[in-house]
């Protein structure tokens, strides 16, 4: 006892994190505290992989390693119509890309991750003309194979 006090600490709840997904990040397992914070190591969508705080990655302060960081801010930062984070079939919309010009019109694109893994741009048009995934998951789509010959 110091000063009246029990030495030990009140122990902390241990979260299990691994095998989550936070944006473009998925939880690999542990990383070594840092002070008194728990960490994570994380694999992101483009291929690397980091450490990340905990409480970072629950409160979504953290989503990508940093690669998405510009793209997630511009899409924050567009006054226009937002879809970012809005999920259409098996596509989930991580941020805006560009625009199309068609004609005198402009129609946006999106950035989107499909279930099977894979990132493709969609238009806002398409999107919202009932497109909902890369084409892994379209009915009508199938692999034609040549019948081996006997």
């Amino acid at each position: 006892m110091f000063h009246g006090y029990p030495l030990s600490f009140p122990q902390v709840e241990m979260r299990e994190l691994t095998g989550q997904r936070f944006g473009l990040l998925s939880v690999v397992g542990r990383g070594e505290p840092v002070g008194s914070r728990a960490t994570w190591r994380v694999h992101c969508l483009c291929g690397k992989e980091k450490t990340v705080r905990e409480d970072h990655l629950l409160n979504g302060r953290t989503k990508s390693c940093g690669c998405a960081s510009s793209k997630m801010r511009k899409s924050k930062m567009e006054k226009r119509f937002n879809l970012v984070n809005q999920r259409f079939g098996s596509l989930l919309v991580v941020w805006r890309v560009n625009s199309q010009k068609v004609g005198d019109s402009s129609h946006s694109c999106w950035a989107c991750k499909c279930c099977c893994g894979a990132v493709i741009e969609v238009s806002g048009k398409a999107l919202a003309g009932g497109k909902t995934s890369c084409g892994c998951k379209e009915p009508g789509v199938f692999v034609v194979r040549e019948a081996a010959a006997v």
